[in-house]
């Protein structure tokens, strides 16, 4: 297909939808006008059926079939096809590509289908990486957002933990942490509650994971830890305390307020942002490996340490 062909068809979608003469999505129109091609038996069969396994495989002719195109059945049989080619996605296709949006210039300009502009970064912040010593924090950072947007990164550690914990009285529990979910969770929470993330939230909390996994498995296997709490950095507890709060307030107990409530509350790395391991229970009765003299010992058996490591 030609540069001119391709314009042909945009130029005709534009004139389908000024004139009004058919409702159907761009997918559907996209397809039709593929069809003519496909069917045009003075391109021999063979050379038929490889453009269609081709444009099949990168999504094209969706809506169609192959008795559509003249061609044999077997020709979207290819996993790769097949996967795109359910009653639910092809629904779904025909829904997004009926929606209908309008770009302004900028929005043009900054368009990259190939990732060559992504792919030029990616250049400039390898060569800038190879000079020896160490490393920039930044452009550290630019490297492993690049390498999660094109693929390039393979992460060693799995985002799921699951493990075995044995409790004093002789019992196990296996104990299973999604990474994903809370992540999900937990920004889904503070959005609602108009609280700011840093931009590189989700990257932090991720460098996080991967490069302390051991350490929280093994927390995890000593101490019972159950569930996880991500913290971004900058978080003010008096802040949180007031967003939080229901109708009614919240009910502080005189300990609490005797030391000094929300506000004596003291963060000493303010500035960094952690994944603090806790046990998820309600009543400490329900966790005898909570009293005094075994908290006290898991207090100094985990250390708490500031990001870039996490905190338990």
């Amino acid at each position: 297909m030609t540069q001119g062909s391709v314009e042909a068809i945009l130029s005709s979608w534009l004139v389908e939808k000024q004139t009004g003469r058919l409702e159907r999505s761009f997918s559907e129109f996209l397809d039709d006008r593929l069809r003519t091609a496909l069917t045009f038996e003075e391109y021999s069969k063979e050379d038929r059926i490889l453009v269609a396994k081709l444009l099949a495989s990168r999504g094209f002719l969706t809506t169609l079939t192959a008795k559509d195109l003249g061609l044999p059945e077997d020709i979207f049989t290819l996993n790769t096809i097949k996967a795109m080619r359910g009653e639910k996605a092809i629904e779904e296709l025909k829904e997004k590509s009926g929606d209908i949006k309008h770009l302004t210039l900028s929005e043009v300009a900054q368009l990259d289908p190939f990732n060559k502009r992504a792919e030029a970064i990616r250049s400039k912040a390898e060569a800038l990486l190879e000079g020896g010593g160490q490393k920039d924090q930044f452009l550290t950072d630019v490297e492993k957002r690049l390498g999660r947007l094109f693929g390039r990164e393979k992460k060693k550690l799995s985002p799921d933990l699951t493990t075995t914990y044995h409790h004093p009285d002789g019992h196990s529990e296996t104990i299973h942490i999604d990474l994903e979910q809370k992540l999900q969770d937990f920004t889904t929470f503070y959005q609602q509650n108009h609280l700011d993330l840093p931009a590189n939230f989700e990257d932090i909390i991720h460098d996080l994971w991967e490069r302390n996994q051991t350490e929280i498995q093994t927390a995890i296997e000593q101490h019972g830890f159950d569930d996880l709490l991500l913290i971004p950095a900058g978080l003010s507890l008096p802040d949180l305390a007031d967003k939080l709060q229901m109708e009614n307030g919240y009910l502080e107990g005189s300990n609490f307020t005797t030391g000094g409530s929300f506000v004596g509350a003291t963060d000493t790395q303010p500035d960094q942002s952690r994944l603090v391991l806790v046990h998820h229970s309600q009543n400490l009765e329900d966790r005898p490996e909570l009293a005094p003299p075994s908290m006290s010992k898991a207090r100094t058996s985990i250390s708490t340490t500031s990001s870039p490591s996490p905190t338990t």
